[in-house]
C-alpha cells in the first residue's frame, strides 16, 4: 500500500467513499456544493501515483441537466494541453456517481500565497510583483490555450473557465503556475443548472 505524501494537508476520516474505477480516496482535501475532493491513490495509473479526485455530491445525480453539463465540462477539460493547465485523466458518469481525476498538484493556491505575502514583516515588494506577475501570465498562457480549443475538424469550442480566482490558480512547489480545474472550463453558450454548483 502506498502511504500519503508527507506535503498533503487534508481531512482524515474513517467513513471515505468506497473506489472510483482505479482511484481510491486516501483523504478528504476539499468540500463544496457541487463536490468533495480527495487526494486517492490511483492504483491503475502507476505504482505510487496520487490523483486529485473530484466526487459529485449524489443529490444532483439526478438533475439530468446537471449531468450532462458535468460531462461537456470533463470531455472540454480533459483535451486541454498545456504546462500550466492541471490535467484530467479521466472521468465517469453514471447514475449512482460521478467523478473526475485530476493531476493532484503540490503547492499553495495564489490566495493563500496572497495572504501570507499581507501578513508577512518583512516584505520584498518588488520580488513580490515580479513573482505575482509571472504567475498571473503563466495563468494568463494556460486558459488561452483553453479559449483556443477546437474540437477535431479544427471548430473552437468557445471555451471559458467560469471561475478564474486566487483559489483555483495554484503555484507548485515545481516551479510552474497551473489554473486548476476546481471549476472545469465549459463552453461559453452552455446553460448553468439550477442547482447550487
Amino acid at each position: 500500500m502506498t502511504s500519503v505524501p508527507a506535503s498533503v494537508r487534508g481531512t482524515p476520516t474513517s467513513s471515505l467513499p468506497p473506489s472510483f474505477g482505479v482511484y481510491r480516496p486516501c483523504l478528504e482535501l476539499a468540500s463544496g456544493g457541487m463536490a468533495t475532493v480527495y487526494l486517492a491513490h490511483a492504483g491503475g495509473v502507476g505504482s505510487g501515483t496520487f490523483a486529485a479526485l473530484k466526487v459529485i455530491h449524489p443529490h444532483l445525480l439526478s438533475d439530468a441537466r446537471f449531468a450532462e453539463m458535468f460531462v461537456d465540462e470533463a470531455e472540454i477539460a480533459s483535451r486541454i494541453r498545456h504546462p500550466n493547465v492541471c490535467r484530467v485523466f479521466d472521468f465517469e458518469v453514471g447514475p449512482q456517481t460521478a467523478y473526475m481525476s485530476m493531476e493532484y498538484l503540490v503547492g499553495v493556491s495564489m490566495a493563500k500565497l496572497q495572504r501570507k505575502l499581507e501578513s508577512a514583516s518583512d516584505r520584498d515588494a518588488s520580488g513580490d510583483a515580479r513573482m505575482i506577475c509571472r504567475a498571473l501570465a503563466d495563468a494568463c498562457e494556460g486558459l488561452h490555450a483553453a479559449h483556443e480549443l477546437t474540437d477535431a475538424d479544427g471548430v473552437p469550442l468557445d471555451v471559458v473557465h467560469r471561475d478564474v480566482s486566487p483559489g483555483n490558480l495554484m503555484l507548485t512547489f515545481d516551479g510552474p503556475w497551473w489554473s486548476t480545474a476546481a471549476s472545469p472550463p465549459r463552453r461559453a453558450n452552455a446553460t448553468a443548472p439550477s442547482p447550487a454548483c
